[in-house]
């Protein structure tokens, strides 16, 4: 291994920790934020007696700024990461290589919208994009709304759970947003979890048959076998309930503060749930009793699931670690548990949902880091990546035959991937360009194209029209016109770099309906976006690192640069000169 290797080996490993040491400062601050300041009536238990002192205020100071410094470290280091992976202008970890014969190498990383056979929709109908369900027989699909509408979609599939010729039914579920969603194993049912404190279950002509529990309380999670149904939230407990009613809900104890995550197993003989403080209890339904307590995450919980057969489960966690836990092996109080396997490879950021495959030989990953990691299981080696949301995934969910997998994501899309996918490209490569072409990818859809963008020192009005229709974006897929300084920057960018290169498109045009969307996300959207004008576009150069092109846009001083080394693109727009560093 030469030198250059091993410094790319510890940079990782910096980084890792560095992202550790972040992560458990924020879980500081958050928990002593929750002490000093004021709470609503839906505070955690834990934290319901304790008060404000100025000794706290100087202890969260310290550690925000601990939180700055974790920052700075992480940046550093991704930035000569970076530089590392680089040589020249030319990154390692993105040039795609032809397939071998057999197929795609399992570390291989497909480019955003080139697998043959994705299928994209937007949903129009919800205002932000939550949690997924699927039913049992894989033709319906049920997501929730993150949003404070409370509203619940239901899509009955295409031919084959194809996406195309999918029909929609909207529910107005809940008052607040929904968190959760879960259809019965026999597919009888829908439950729905709310931040409202409402739990409530559905027949499968879309009726509300009851509401099982309603309190101040929000729900976090919620899990359905057959008979049982599963809830956990604000609260220390773990609610279990007959779905065909006529009994109180049992309280499963154990846990000392809010409980994030619940799965049930196949044959609901066990319950496992996932506290804010790390902890994973397995519990035996018939009698509530705890089986075992398994430690292995710094931060809260954020996912469960069980494999089909029962014998593995899988954790995850705001630690940003997925844990493999083998429940074959018996349990001793008098012994410590068997280590879980680590899942290596995996999303660089918190994972927000977990699948297995129907065979249990795979496991799927959603992230805030806008993939869904597939591992193989038990080995929990990392068979690919599927790359391409704008926004972080929500849900990851096999098709029944697990020949597809869906995954909705806060950009508002809903996607069909292909398995095992493909990693040819849509079309055959282009030929060279004409002289004064450059060539654009989406970076959302895989769309290709070669425009003109100049006629001799003038912007060309067909070339603009071209570009007005490729850049438009969002959810809602709606275009507007082109700044004609931002097209003599682009072709600028692409007589740079080389009119071969493809210049890949993040993202261009928002409509402002996307907008304020795009701004309940994230708090680095501004209200009065340059996208908004037609005068922005965030994109990236293939085969040139982004600091490159943040350097050349920099010293061209047309406008605002804007640098996010986390996502992988630089933004650029024709406003006033300026320039900043985000995610």
């Amino acid at each position: 291994m030469s030198e250059r290797d091993d410094r790319v080996t510890e940079l990782e490993q910096q980084l890792e920790s560095v992202r550790a040491e972040r992560d458990r400062a924020l879980a500081a601050r958050d928990a002593l934020i929750r002490e000093v300041l004021p709470v609503s009536a839906t505070r955690s238990p834990a934290s319901e007696a304790r008060g404000g002192s100025a000794g706290k205020l100087v202890v969260l100071a310290l550690i925000v700024a601990m939180v700055a410094a974790f920052g700075y470290v992480l940046y550093r280091n991704q930035v000569a990461l970076r530089s590392l992976q680089s040589e020249g202008e030319l990154s390692p970890r993105r040039v795609a290589k032809p397939p071998p014969p057999g197929g795609a190498p399992a570390e291989q990383r497909p480019a955003a919208g080139a697998a043959r056979g994705i299928e994209i929709l937007p949903i129009r109908e919800l205002a932000l994009l939550g949690r997924a369900a699927l039913a049992p027989d894989g033709k319906t699909l049920a997501l929730a709304e993150a949003g404070e509408g409370g509203g619940v979609l239901l899509l009955e599939l295409g031919r084959e759970g194809s996406l195309h010729g999918a029909s929609s039914h909207l529910l107005r579920a809940h008052q607040a947003a929904v968190r959760d969603l879960a259809f019965s194993r026999d597919g009888a049912r829908l439950v729905s979890a709310g931040a409202d404190g409402a739990l409530k279950v559905w027949d499968r002509k879309w009726r509300a048959q009851r509401t099982l529990r309603k309190s101040g309380s929000a729900f976090f999670a919620v899990a359905a076998g057959r008979t049982l149904c599963a809830a956990a939230g604000e609260a220390p407990g773990v609610f279990l309930y007959r779905l065909e009613g006529g009994s109180a809900p049992r309280t499963l104890a154990g846990h000392r503060d809010w409980v994030r995550a619940v799965a049930l197993d196949g044959a609901e003989a066990r319950l496992a749930s996932g506290g804010h403080d790390g902890t994973i209890l397995v519990h035996r339904t018939v009698d509530g009793a705890v089986e075992r307590s398994l430690r292995g995450h710094g931060l809260w919980l954020s996912a469960l699931a069980f494999s089909p057969d029962g014998k593995r489960l899988a954790s995850a966690g705001w630690d940003s670690r997925i844990l493999l836990w083998d429940l074959s092996v018996e349990s001793d109080a008098k012994k410590p548990e068997v280590a879980p396997t680590r899942l290596r490879g995996g999303p660089g950021r918190a994972v927000t949902s977990l699948a297995f495959s129907p065979d249990g030989s795979l496991l799927a990953a959603a992230s805030l880091d806008r993939s869904v990691t597939v591992f193989e299981v038990p080995s929990g080696k990392r068979r690919y990546s599927l790359d391409g949301h704008r926004y972080q995934v929500q849900s990851a969910l096999f098709d029944p035959s697990g020949a597809a997998l869906f995954s909705s994501s806060g950009d508002g899309t809903l996607r069909r991937w292909p398995l095992p996918p493909s990693f040819a490209p849509i079309v055959e490569p282009l030929p060279p360009p004409a002289p004064g072409e450059v060539t654009l990818r989406n970076n959302t859809s895989g769309e290709r194209a070669r425009i003109r963008l100049l006629e001799g020192k003038r912007v060309s009005r067909a070339g603009s029209r071209a570009l007005a229709r490729f850049l438009r974006g969002g959810a809602d897929d709606r275009g507007g016109s082109v700044d004609p300084e931002l097209v003599r920057l682009l072709d600028a960018v692409a007589e740079r770099f080389g009119r071969a290169r493809e210049l890949v498109i993040v993202s261009g045009y928002r409509s402002p309906e996307y907008n304020r969307l795009r701004r309940k996300q994230s708090r680095e959207v501004a209200k009065e976006s340059q996208h908004l004008e037609g005068k922005a576009i965030d994109l990236r150069v293939e085969g040139v690192t982004i600091m490159a092109l943040r350097d050349f846009l920099k010293q061209r001083k047309k406008g605002g640069v804007g640098f996010y080394p986390d996502s992988n693109f630089v933004h650029m727009d024709t406003g006033r000169v300026r320039s900043w560093s985000g995610e």
